[in-house]
């Protein structure tokens, strides 16, 4: 059955969606221009021609993929961040990772939704975002509020224990990380013990794998 979709018709906007699939693209402009009639939807397939189309005309709002041919989602983000401040950006990703969102609200980007979403909230979070709220889909905004309560500082990590933390996430052994930070091999391992006992863990894989689960470490740290 095909969805009903709202329309605003009163919004008069420049909407930008960037996606390397040229599918997704139409697909993504035909819903808009359904139910966004007076507004001009405009599309990019890489983050070069997004940032272009951002310098070269206004643009009242951008749609955001993660995976671009040229650069990573994240490091467009960043970029219409520099040249843009205040433009809204809508990530619409299929990475619902916990450590994805994370990044995501580091970047204080106003809307995130995942493709499995239906059309219909594509194009409320768009809506939204004109309007000059935010939109985050539940899941995210449920990953959210355990980031918060499971924060490094929440659970009572010090800063040199993230430190270690991150190089035991790398592989690296106990030796590696004295030489890498500069202390004994001892004082590492009474860093990694107090670890284990602050995130109530066993060993070594448990801990890498509680901190990437609650969002304190990221796959790409």
């Amino acid at each position: 059955m095909i969805e009903t979709l709202p329309q605003y018709p009163y919004v008069a906007k420049r909407i930008l969606v960037t996606d390397d699939h040229e599918l997704v693209l139409r697909g993504i402009r035909l819903i808009l221009q359904q139910s966004f009639p007076n507004s001009t939807i405009l599309t990019s397939s890489t983050g070069e021609e997004t940032m272009l189309m951002i310098s070269q005309s206004a643009v009242d709002l951008v749609s955001v993929d993660l995976e671009l041919p040229d650069m990573s989602g994240f490091n467009l983000i960043d970029r219409i961040r520099l040249k843009s401040p205040h433009l809204p950006i809508l990530v619409n990703t299929v990475h619902d990772e916990i450590w994805t969102v994370k990044r995501l609200a580091e970047r204080h980007v106003e809307g995130l939704i995942f493709k499995s979403a239906k059309a219909s909230v594509f194009v409320e979070a768009v809506h939204r975002l004109l309007e000059g709220d935010t939109y985050y889909d539940p899941n995210a905004r449920s990953m959210l509020r355990l980031i918060n309560t499971e924060s490094a500082e929440e659970v009572g990590l010090s800063a040199r224990e993230v430190d270690v933390l991150r190089l035991i996430a790398n592989g690296n052994n106990t030796e590696e990380i004295g030489q890498m930070l500069g202390l004994s091999p001892n004082t590492i391992e009474t860093h990694r013990r107090h670890l284990l006992e602050k995130m109530d863990v066993r060993n070594s894989a448990e801990l890498v794998r509680r901190a990437i689960s609650t969002g304190i470490l990221s796959p790409l740290d």
